[in-house]
C-alpha cells in the first residue's frame, strides 16, 4: 500500500508540465509579509474560515467511517471497501454535471447544497440503525456533497487569487493556495485529536457524538459560506479585465 501511495504521489509531480500550464515570475514580496497580505483579504478569510470548518467536520466523519459502519450498522468491515468504492464512482460521475451547473448558477450556490446535503449525510449518521442499508444511503448521499466540495473550493480560491493579482499587479497565486491548504490541515489536524479523545470509551454513544459533531460544525460552515460574495468578486474580475483591454 506504502509503495502504490508512494508511485501515485511521483506520477503527477514528474509527469505534469508546470511550464506548459503557467507564466511564473518571481515575487519580490517575503514569504511571511505574503501570508500576511493573503490572510488579509476579507473575501479569502470568509472562504477560509468555512473551509477550515468544512475540514474539520468531514475529517471526523471520514475517520469514523468504518467505525460507523462495524459498530452502528453491525456490518461486516469487508463491506467498507464496497461501500468506499460506491460513493467514490457515484462522485466521479457527478462531476461533469457539478462543472455545469456551477456554470449556470454559479459556485456559491452549489458549495452552500454541499454543505448542507452534507449535514444530511451526518445527520443520518447520527441516527442509523443496523443493516447494510444505512451503509448504502450513507454512501449514495455522501457522494453528491463529495462531488461538489471535491472542485468548486479550489475555483473559488483561484478567483480570488485572480481578482488580487488584477488590483494589485501581484501574483500570489501560489501563497493563496498555500494558506488554504495550511489552514483545512490544521482542520483535519485538530479533527483526529478531537475523534480520538471523544471515542476513547469505544461505545456507540461515543460514535454517534462524533457524527454530531461533524454535523453541527458542517451546518456552522455553511452559515459561514454566505458571507463569501462570489457575485462581486466575478464582477470585478470582468471589469478590469475589460479595462485591461481598451
Amino acid at each position: 500500500m506504502s509503495t502504490i501511495a508512494c508511485i501515485s504521489m511521483l506520477i503527477p509531480a514528474f509527469y505534469i508540465k508546470e511550464r506548459d500550464y503557467i507564466d511564473s515570475k518571481p515575487s519580490d514580496t517575503m514569504p511571511f509579509k505574503s501570508l500576511v497580505k493573503t490572510f488579509s483579504n476579507s473575501q479569502f478569510r470568509r472562504f477560509v474560515y468555512s473551509d477550515v470548518i468544512y475540514f474539520f467536520a468531514l475529517t471526523l466523519f471520514q475517520t469514523g467511517l468504518a467505525f460507523y459502519e462495524t459498530k452502528l450498522m453491525e456490518i461486516e468491515d469487508t463491506w467498507t471497501f464496497v461501500l468506499t468504492a460506491t460513493m467514490t464512482f457515484i462522485s466521479v460521475l457527478l462531476y461533469p454535471i457539478v462543472n455545469l451547473l456551477a456554470k449556470k448558477i454559479g459556485k456559491k450556490p452549489l458549495i452552500i447544497f454541499g454543505f448542507f446535503a452534507y449535514c444530511c449525510v451526518f445527520g443520518i449518521t447520527t441516527m442509523c440503525g443496523t443493516g447494510i442499508q444505512w451503509g448504502f444511503l450513507i454512501a449514495v448521499s455522501a457522494a453528491i456533497p463529495m462531488a461538489i466540495l471535491g472542485i468548486l473550493p479550489q475555483a473559488c480560491v483561484a478567483d480570488v487569487a485572480e481578482l488580487t493579482r488584477l488590483e494589485t499587479g501581484e501574483d500570489r497565486s501560489g501563497m493563496f493556495f498555500a494558506a488554504r491548504t495550511f489552514a483545512f490541515k490544521m482542520g483535519q489536524a485538530l479533527a483526529m485529536v478531537i475523534f480520538t479523545s471523544v471515542t476513547v470509551s469505544q461505545t456507540k454513544e461515543s460514535y454517534r457524538m462524533t457524527a454530531l459533531i461533524a454535523f453541527i460544525c458542517c451546518f456552522i460552515g455553511a452559515c459561514i459560506f454566505f458571507a463569501f460574495n462570489e457575485k462581486q468578486i466575478l464582477s470585478k474580475i470582468k471589469q478590469l479585465k475589460g479595462s485591461d483591454n481598451i
